[in-house]
């Protein structure tokens, strides 16, 4: 457990569970996971920045509106990040600072397709002295 975050299995769909002594190191420990299941992050050079904002009521429901816009820039914009600051999170609203470059198949290792973050089984709960997320991801 010292990554910060696992993989779940589903029989459909692809799990993440992070965990972190603060909202905010969750988040950042989940974003990580997400680009873990779709390439190999270490791969991907810092040569781009993209601030991405979310707002939604409840740090679950922006942990999902969050990967559906990383997700939505690796689809249309083929982007691919390996690094993510969290900027800014509230109930509300987060902002963070992504990372990356062009996403290239002959240099990136692709792994899984993910299509979007799911509802199901959403979860964001503080358990035994950390902060825990889960998201299902629609592969």
């Amino acid at each position: 457990m010292s990554a910060g975050f696992e993989i779940l299995d589903h029989t459909a769909d692809i799990g993440v569970r992070a965990w972190g002594r603060t909202p905010e190191e969750m988040f950042e420990h989940a974003v990580r996971a997400l680009f873990h299941l779709m390439y190999d992050p270490a791969r991907i050079a810092p040569r781009l920045a993209r601030d991405v904002e979310v707002h939604a009521e409840g740090y679950d429901y922006l942990l999902v509106d969050l990967f559906n816009e990383i997700l939505y820039l690796f689809d249309a914009e083929k982007l691919a990040f390996g690094e993510v600051t969290i900027l800014e999170l509230s109930r509300e609203r987060a902002r963070i600072r992504l990372m990356g470059e062009p996403f290239d198949p002959s240099r990136h290792e692709g792994r899984i397709y993910v299509k979007a973050a799911t509802l199901h089984q959403l979860r964001v709960e503080r358990r035994n002295g950390l902060w825990v997320g889960e998201v299902y991801l629609d592969i």
